[in-house]
């Protein structure tokens, strides 16, 4: 792909008046300054033609090289009423002199940029796979009946492959690394970001700080999803590729360049490409200030003051994005909300409307028509905001790997973050399947002792549960241990004679090194020792020999670890050695 970063100098190139070729010159041809500095749109002005169920059909030499096309038009007539599927079109693409490719047929479907009734739509990308870029073309839409073409736009694009990596001060872009969501590992810390002064590349130095639209500061309440909506954007064969398409994205923003926004910046506060990178839109010096600031945008009119602007880099009218990209998003959210104590699961007021804490461009109403962030985002958003609030909770510890001691005082910790109401624990001593309370109600403030209690166990687990939200829980991500002895002989009851042999027995989990095994015949009061760091392998044998009690016990200690103990359940009888 030929870089954007040549973009100032795209009057020294021309391509070629190919009018004369076609079978119905076109009006005008252009470079696509505003979408895609890598093609040209060839118009057709159409006011007067009313096709009816008739064909309107163009083919000739294309003014450049192109293996990307795509159809847009405008049409009278269809009072709101017709379909977009009702339009039926033909790509054909060729070298000239030599044979046609296979054609593409297609139909139509809503323009992302249009309004309610407007009637303007499109025909989906058309990418030219394999092979040399072609230099000629035949397409074709047929309307339905009684519907008049005010307008069609033929955008050609030549997107040649990948230029060695610009300089960029020594940053390299990197493609993020994608997470499924399946337990809240993914606590809401700062995800990688890719700097401004990383994606710059040759924009002028000069506005790299955004002096003619200085940042104006305000906390977010909400979170408005966009995708960035031309479909040449989904062009993103390489990172460098992507950060060539947010650099166009900008001049569009910032300049006036071909009927640009001239705003002085780009909009997006974020822009997230299909490699889950995430790019630092709108300047923010304080993005990572001493408290961290937010930073109004422009990508919702209305709406922008109290938001943050994210958008998805491509046109998303049909798909979702990548999953990599969606979950980079959700954790670019998750800290965001993180640092606001923002429920992702809530609704609040923002510009005197309640909306939910996630919003797509179109709840606003600037996404009415405008197809933005396209219906495949809207319905996933459900899914968006659960992932986004599973990021935001996690148990702290234990959280997998830990020893903590039967009847030892540890404390528990987890991170609820804007989430109000008191919490419940509960305990898991078989990896999950089962759970029992052991905390009926403690505050959510992140902290709370438990002496732990429970059969000794190496597959113990946490959960920390809303008592507001039950929806709302996590568990440790991995098992613990919960270390301890158990007696099993003597329980208690048994009657043991002294000069007989026995034999001492306990279960040990957790329990690292030798144990010492100690005797009372006294309930508890006094010990005596028995055996001073014998193996821990469940098993001891005793010569008993020890004065007579109703009220004897056995106690059996980690040497490693004092506080790992355990007791006789009841007193057991120790007899006088049997009279011949």
């Amino acid at each position: 792909m030929y870089s954007p970063e040549v973009h100032a100098a795209r009057e020294d190139r021309r391509f070629q008046d190919t009018r004369s070729t076609m079978s119905m010159p076109p009006d005008r041809i252009l470079w696509d300054e505003k979408n895609d500095p890598h093609a040209v749109r060839l118009t057709w002005k159409l006011c007067a033609i009313n096709v009816g169920r008739g064909i309107f059909s163009v083919e000739g030499i294309s003014p450049i090289p192109y293996n990307y096309a795509a159809l847009y038009w405008v049409a009278d007539g269809t009072g709101g009423q017709i379909r977009p599927e009702e339009f039926t079109v033909v790509y054909e693409s060729m070298l000239s002199g030599e044979s046609r490719d296979i054609p593409t047929l297609t139909t139509g479907t809503k323009h992302p940029l249009s309004r309610a009734g407007d009637g303007e739509f499109l025909a989906p990308f058309h990418a030219i796979v394999g092979g040399r870029p072609r230099n000629a073309f035949a397409v074709s839409i047929t309307a339905p009946q009684g519907v008049a073409l005010r307008s069609v736009t033929l955008v050609l694009a030549h997107h040649f492959g990948v230029e060695p990596a610009l300089d960029r001060g020594g940053d390299t872009l990197q493609a993020a690394t994608g997470t499924s969501v399946t337990s809240s590992n993914l606590l809401a810390s700062r995800p990688p970001t890719i700097a401004r002064s990383s994606w710059w590349g040759s924009l002028p130095v000069g506005e790299l700080n955004s002096p003619r639209w200085p940042p104006a500061y305000h906390n977010i309440t909400h979170a408005v999803i966009h995708h960035t909506g031309a479909a040449p954007h989904n062009d993103q064969p390489t990172h460098e590729a992507a950060a060539d398409w947010v650099r166009s994205i900008w001049r569009w923003h910032a300049t006036s360049t071909s009927g640009g926004h001239n705003w002085g910046d780009i909009g997006y506060n974020f822009i997230v490409d299909r490699f889950g990178n995430i790019y630092h839109g709108r300047h923010n010096p304080l993005l990572d200030g001493t408290p961290p600031q937010d930073v109004v945008g422009a990508h919702a009119g209305g709406f922008n003051t109290g938001s943050v602007g994210i958008a998805f880099l491509g046109m998303f009218g049909t798909t979702l994005p990548t999953p990599v990209a969606l979950s980079s998003t959700e954790h670019l959210l998750a800290w965001r909300f993180r640092l606001r104590s923002l429920d992702p699961l809530g609704q609040a007021l923002l510009s005197g409307r309640m909306l939910s804490r996630i919003i797509g461009h179109d709840h606003t109403g600037g996404g009415t028509g405008a197809g933005c962030p396209g219906m495949p985002i809207t319905n996933h958003l459900p899914t968006v905001r659960t992932n986004v609030s599973l990021r935001m909770r996690q148990v702290v510890a234990p959280n997998g790997g830990e020893v903590w001691p039967l009847n030892t005082q540890q404390t528990i910790r987890w991170d609820f973050a804007a989430i109000s109401g008191d919490v419940r624990v509960d305990l898991s001593t078989n990896g999950g399947s089962s759970w029992s309370t052991i905390i009926p109600r403690t505050p959510n403030n992140g902290v709370a002792q438990w002496i732990v209690t429970g059969l000794a166990s190496t597959q113990a687990r946490l959960r920390v549960l809303s008592l507001d939200s039950p929806s709302v829980s996590d568990d440790s991500n991995g098992n613990f241990t919960i270390a301890g002895l158990h007696v099993t002989s003597p329980q208690g009851g048994e009657s043991w004679r002294n000069s007989t042999l026995q034999t001492l027995r306990w279960n040990s989990v957790g329990v690292v090194g030798n144990v010492n095994i100690d005797l009372s015949i006294d309930g508890g009061g006094s010990w005596i020792a028995l055996f001073m760091n014998t193996p821990d392998d469940g098993e001891q044998l005793w010569n008993v020999n020890a004065t007579p009690t109703t009220n004897a016990g056995v106690r059996i200690t980690s040497v490693s670890d004092a506080r790992i103990v355990a007791l006789s359940l009841n007193p057991f009888t120790i007899l006088p050695v049997e009279q011949q």
